[in-house]
């Protein structure tokens, strides 16, 4: 007996015929690694694409307002001022109050859809629970479970 192969397995001696299982499993799991990693890879890749314009709006609004607006609204506020509806400080405080709430306005739009964006991580998260799930089901009952067929991506392959 002391000549027989034998393998431990987190300090514990497996027998050769849970060589095989062992095997098995272990090649399984680094299955479901490698459909994970590419699962996640295609919801990235799907994610970049939703949020690519909404975040080049968000960039362009931006630099506009930061850029060629103040000038914009100074000028309003002095026509203001010219037609004689406001005095000076009246007119430059109620045209940045109209130009602060127009640029949220944009920015909550634009934060909104971006935020939208994310929702294709669900399928990897839904897959990652259901891999956990099966390979604590095949740890703890011990048997030989097949690997299933991805549900969701099998187009992506």
């Amino acid at each position: 007996m002391v000549h027989q192969k034998t393998l431990t397995f987190f300090g514990v001696e497996v027998p050769d015929s849970l060589h095989g299982s062992l095997s098995e499993l272990g090649h399984d799991m680094l299955t479901l690694a490698d459909l994970q990693v590419r699962l996640a890879k295609t919801d990235l890749s799907e994610t970049v694409r939703e949020a690519w314009w909404p975040a080049i709006g968000l960039i362009v609004g931006l630099v506009v307002l930061a850029t060629s607006v103040p000038i914009g609204l100074v000028g309003l506020a002095e026509l203001i001022v010219w037609a004689e509806w406001l005095p000076r400080f009246g007119a430059y405080l109620a045209v940045a109050g109209g130009a602060a709430v127009l640029s949220g306005l944009l920015a909550w739009l634009c934060l909104r859809s971006l935020s939208r964006s994310g929702h294709a991580f669900e399928r990897s998260r839904q897959e990652l629970r259901r891999n956990a799930n099966w390979i604590a089901k095949v740890i703890s009952e011990g048997g030989s479970f097949r690997l299933r067929q991805p549900q969701y991506w099998s187009r992506f392959r």
